[in-house]
């Protein structure tokens, strides 16, 4: 009952591994709507680990609110400074905002505050990704903000957002879809597909 990836644009975005070797699994679960999103940490043999949010070594929520309707599967980075979970969310009604939601995560296991909204979007943004920049994490998406673009922001260790930006520099005629997120030396560069086309930024 546990789904590694509900759609397949996530598939590859959802382990978050620190420069300890332990690793954080991200997931969501075989629920009717609304839905939690959940996460479980591991070593570096695989095996489970304790956190504080879990109060021992099981998976445990990382979403503060549920999310309705459709929605991917999480992503995760890690840093010494701890990890971020990001997902795309659409509020149960009677709320109807949609957007990407962030929750921060301590190298001890303890949530950071609750989840926070990182940008609002007019439809559901969907396929997540993120990679560690330092102590920060450079985050994309696919975004209905104009539409058919991809957009990245730069979250820290609390999900404070900054560098929010519009990745793509033309819209494309359908989805953008499958970005993906990586630290090079020293920018950050995010990748993914428009209008059938591979396109990589450097930020």
């Amino acid at each position: 009952d546990q789904f590694p990836s509900g759609d397949f644009e996530s598939h590859g975005v959802q382990l978050g591994a620190a420069p300890d070797g332990t690793w954080t699994a991200t997931y969501r679960d075989a629920c009717n709507d609304p839905c939690n999103m959940l996460a479980r940490p591991f070593d570096v043999t695989g095996q489970p680990v304790d956190s504080a949010l879990a109060a021992g070594t099981n998976g445990f929520a990382v979403s503060t609110e549920l999310s309705d309707g459709f929605f991917t599967t999480p992503t995760a980075a890690s840093s010494n400074a701890g990890t971020v979970v990001l997902w795309n969310f659409e509020d149960a009604a009677p709320s109807t905002e949609k957007g990407v939601a962030c929750r921060a995560i301590d190298p001890s296991g303890n949530g950071v505050g609750n989840q926070k909204t990182i940008a609002t979007e007019l439809a559901v943004a969907f396929a997540v990704s993120a990679a560690p920049v330092g102590d920060k994490f450079a985050v994309a998406w696919n975004s209905t903000n104009p539409a058919n673009t991809t957009k990245g922001a730069v979250v820290d260790t609390q999900c404070n957002v900054s560098g929010l930006t519009t990745v793509s520099t033309v819209a494309g005629t359908h989805g953008a879809v499958r970005p993906s997120t990586a630290r090079t030396a020293p920018p950050r560069r995010s990748t993914g597909t428009l209008d059938d086309a591979a396109r990589t930024r450097v930020m």
